[in-house]
C-alpha cells in the first residue's frame, strides 16, 4: 500500500485509505492511527473498505474530490513497452493504479506486441530476497484462484495466452502463491480479463481502430481509477482527458 500524505500539513486535504480487499487490511489501521497520533485533525486520514467499484464510485462521484494529474514528456514505442511491463508486473500486479489492460492501435499492434513479449521474458519470478528476481508471489490463495479463473475464462472466450497463463511448477514453487507473468492477446473489451480487476501479473492487450473506440472501451470499464496515455499528439491528449471517465491521467 502506497500512501501520499506529504501535503497534509500545508494544505487542507484528506486521505482515504482503501486496502485491496476487506480481508487484506494489512498496515492500513496502524497507518491511520499513526497519522492521528502525530497531531493531524481527526478525519484527515480515513480507512474505508469495500469493493473497488463501491468505494471508487462513492469517491469519484463526490463533488469534493476531482483531480487529474498529468506527467508530461515525449513518447516512443520502446518507452511505452517498458512502462507497460514495469507498471503491470511491479509487485506482481498487486497495485491499484497499475495498468489492467493495454490498448494499442491496430496499425502498430503486431510490432508493439512482439516487443512487449520479448521484454516480458526478462521478468524473473521467484524469491525476492534474490536480487536477480524481479517479481514475487501473490499475496494469498484466494487472489491466486481468482487470477487463474479470470485467465482461463478469457482463454475460453477466445483470447490467446501469448506468454504463460499458468502457475509455475518445480523447485522453489512448491509452497506459496505463484503465477507466471502472463500476456493475453486477441482480447476484446467484452472478455473477462478486460472487465474484471485481475490484481495480478496478467496483461491483456486490446486493439482499437480509432480514438473514439479507445475512449469507448475505457469508459465501459468499471475500473477507471487511472489511465496512462502515450502519445506525441497534444491535441488528442487534451481531448482524451476531457472525455475519459478516469480518476487520474498519467502522460508518457
Amino acid at each position: 500500500m502506497k500512501v501520499n500524505v506529504g501535503t497534509l500539513d500545508t494544505v487542507y486535504a484528506e486521505v482515504e485509505l482503501k486496502p485491496a480487499s476487506p480481508w487484506k487490511l494489512g498496515a492500513a489501521p496502524s497507518i491511520t492511527a499513526d497519522i492521528d497520533e502525530v497531531g493531524f485533525s481527526p478525519g484527515v486520514a480515513n480507512l474505508v473498505t469495500g469493493t473497488g467499484v463501491e468505494v471508487g464510485q462513492a469517491l469519484v462521484s463526490s463533488p469534493i474530490t476531482k483531480l487529474v494529474t498529468i506527467m508530461g514528456g515525449d513518447a516512443d514505442e520502446d518507452q511505452t513497452v517498458e512502462a507497460a511491463v514495469e507498471a503491470r508486473f511491479a509487485n506482481c500486479g498487486q497495485v491499484s493504479i497499475c495498468n489492467e489492460m493495454v490498448l494499442v492501435h491496430e496499425s502498430i499492434a503486431d510490432e508493439f506486441t512482439e516487443k512487449l513479449l520479448e521484454r516480458v521474458k526478462s521478468v524473473k519470478l521467484g524469491d525476492t530476497f534474490d536480487e536477480s528476481v524481479t517479481m514475487g508471489p501473490i499475496a494469498n490463495g484466494r487472489d491466486l484462484e481468482k487470477i487463474d479463473a479470470i485467465v482461463q475464462e478469457t482463454v475460453r472466450q477466445g483470447a490467446t495466452p501469448a506468454a504463460s497463463g499458468k502457475r509455475p511448477t518445480g523447485e522453489g514453487f512448491e509452497k506459496g502463491y505463484w503465477y507466471e507473468p502472463t500476456v493475453l492477446t486477441n482480447v476484446t473489451h467484452q472478455m473477462a480479463a478486460a472487465r474484471e480487476e485481475i490484481f495480478g501479473p496478467v496483461l491483456p492487450i486490446v486493439r482499437f481502430g480509432s480514438f473514439e473506440e479507445a475512449v469507448s472501451i475505457i469508459n465501459a470499464s468499471e475500473l477507471g481509477l487511472s489511465a496512462y496515455l502515450y502519445t506525441n499528439d497534444y491535441r488528442k491528449l487534451m481531448q482524451a482527458i476531457q472525455v475519459m471517465e478516469v480518476g487520474t491521467v498519467f502522460l508518457n
